[in-house]
């Protein structure tokens, strides 16, 4: 028995909190670019706002249906992901800046590794509830998943993204653990896969650069924009003043990837103090539900979904402050994207889901 009301308030007031930091952020920082490349100041925000109010809908939707359903469902979205994944290499990938990381069918784009990203977290959490204990087992219980996760993980990184592999394979990984996997079948697991991703980053030229460059402490030049963006908004920002240079193309990707770089110099400390409290509210209230749920499947799905929020959240602010090196990994809930969006707006509908049939 647990506090329903405290945790679906507090998912709700936290997602309501970062999606509209996004929207104002989004509409802040992306305008100037709009004009320069759309011929439009409102081709963003137009887009940003129809991705919350469809993610909402299906939010809504999802959090209706029964999650059980989703439980027989898993094969399904496992094998519709692979599909979309396996369509990037024959010749309906849209390559953007040497990556090939979105499907294009007719007029219409998405990022299949967010559906796997979904997909994968389901399916783990219904392999692990039907295996139970056995997941002690190499060969029973930790092999046939491990080679799940190599499976999509090599899809996912030669696209190339490492950064959305790395995502998954931490994901999956954790949820074993916690299910009682022996640390010494993950430490053998991981071994192949951060060799598949040193060899897959050598063979990228770009990303040698932006590897050495982090580890000799060089400073790279979209996270120097970056922080003297977060630098100059001060306490409080310059919102009441127009905003910041970084609007007028002063840094690359302000809209998305750098998005809180945006938020520091039109809010100051005090926006990113409230989207980082905002973001580990979502984060406690995640991992609240998933401590006190009955049903394993449910308990593995809401681990997935915390794992995954906290990974790209801490990926993302620490890439913004020179930290991590930067991985394409979007905030959730508040930088532009529609696939990123709409999917995390299902998976907070699966979570009130959840919540909804676990008194």
């Amino acid at each position: 028995m647990f506090n329903k009301s405290f945790d679906v308030q507090l998912l709700i007031i936290s997602v309501t909190v970062l999606t509209l930091a996004g929207i104002l952020e989004v509409w802040s920082s992306s305008f100037v670019y709009s004009i320069s490349h759309k011929h439009t100041p409102y081709f963003f925000i137009e887009r940003q706002v129809a991705f919350v109010v469809l993610g909402a809908i299906l939010a809504y939707l999802f959090y209706r249906m029964d999650y059980n359903i989703l439980r027989k469902g898993s094969y399904f979205f496992l094998f519709l992901s692979f599909f979309f994944l396996l369509l990037l290499y024959f010749g309906f990938g849209d390559s953007i800046r040497g990556a090939c990381r979105w499907l294009k069918i007719g007029g219409f784009s998405f990022q299949p590794s967010e559906l796997a990203r979904f997909s994968i977290i389901l399916y783990t959490a219904q392999f692990l509830a039907k295996k139970g204990n056995k997941i002690i087992n190499f060969r029973i219980g930790f092999l046939p998943l491990y080679l799940v996760i190599c499976l999509f993980s090599l899809l996912v990184i030669v696209e190339p993204d490492v950064g959305s592999a790395i995502l998954i394979v931490v994901t999956v990984l954790t949820i074993m653990y916690v299910a009682g996997a022996r640390i010494l079948h993950i430490i053998l697991g991981l071994s192949p896969m951060i060799a598949g991703t040193i060899f897959v980053i050598l063979i990228h030229p770009s990303k040698v650069h932006r590897v050495t460059q982090f580890f000799n402490h060089t400073v790279i030049f979209q996270v120097q924009q970056s922080l003297i963006t977060i630098g100059s908004g001060g306490l409080f920002g310059k919102w009441a003043q127009g905003g910041g240079s970084y609007k007028n193309l002063f840094l690359p990707d302000a809209y998305n990837d750098f998005i809180l770089s945006g938020l520091g110099e039109d809010f100051g400390f005090i926006g990113i103090f409230v989207v980082t409290v905002a973001i580990f509210c979502l984060i406690f209230s995640i991992f609240r539900i998933a401590l006190r749920v009955k049903d394993d499947f449910a308990r593995y799905v809401c681990l997935g979904i915390g794992i995954s929020i906290a990974y790209q959240s801490i990926v993302n602010m620490g890439t913004a402050v020179g930290l991590l090196p930067s991985k394409g990994i979007t905030l959730p809930f508040v930088s532009y994207g529609g696939t990123s969006l709409v999917t995390n707006f299902v998976i907070m509908g699966i979570l009130l889901s959840i919540v909804s049939r676990n008194a």
